[in-house]
């Protein structure tokens, strides 16, 4: 495993992605992600969407999921 970089969790609850992250992931604005617990590690994953007409109905979808 190859440590990429670090970012401090806020007062609002959130950590940074970096862009040293979002240029690896391949990350855009407004992409959505995934947080998978495995071994006592987080593994964050960029989620694979496809935009056709369905994707109204996939973000609801996700939205709803993570509530």
């Amino acid at each position: 495993m190859v440590l990429v970089g670090r970012s401090k969790y806020d007062m609002n609850g959130r950590i940074t992605l970096l862009k040293e992250l979002t240029d690896l992931l391949g990350v855009e604005r407004g992409d959505f992600m995934e947080f998978h617990a495995e071994d006592g590690e987080i593994i964050l994953r960029k989620m694979r969407i496809e935009k056709t007409s369905d994707y109204d109905a996939e973000l609801e979808r996700v939205r709803n999921k993570n509530r």
